[in-house]
């Protein structure tokens, strides 16, 4: 359902854009980042996938529907605190992969070499 700003998704909905998602990122990326763990939640914005990583880290990958592009998000949480380690923004469906394994690897400084990436 569309609205003039944004989309609403119903849950069906909003589980088939959370199923295309995780294809376009990858099954081998998804294994890679969190061993095929997996959960997601959407809002106004769109919908997004999380997929937990190890020491706390997890990765979220939000759909932007108005966009039609997708927010890579690395956070770390512990307990009901959560910080933002790094975020790239209007990610293109190709790059979606490379950009969720990298922000997976919480010891790579993705957001720096991401940026630097010559097109």
């Amino acid at each position: 359902m569309t609205t003039d700003q944004f989309t609403i998704y119903t849950d069906d909905e909003a589980r088939r854009v959370a199923e295309t998602l995780l294809r376009q990122i990858g099954t081998m990326n998804v294994y890679a980042i969190s061993g095929g763990r997996k959960s997601f939640t959407h809002d106004d914005e769109g919908v997004e996938v999380i997929l937990p990583c190890r020491y706390g880290y997890e990765v979220r990958v939000k759909y932007v529907a108005a966009r039609d592009t997708y927010t890579v998000t690395r956070g770390y949480k512990r307990g009901m605190n959560y910080w933002i380690k790094g975020q790239m923004e209007n990610v293109y469906c190709e790059d979606l992969g490379e950009t969720a394994y990298r922000a997976g690897m919480f010891r790579d400084d993705w957001t720096t070499a991401g940026a630097m990436k010559v097109i």
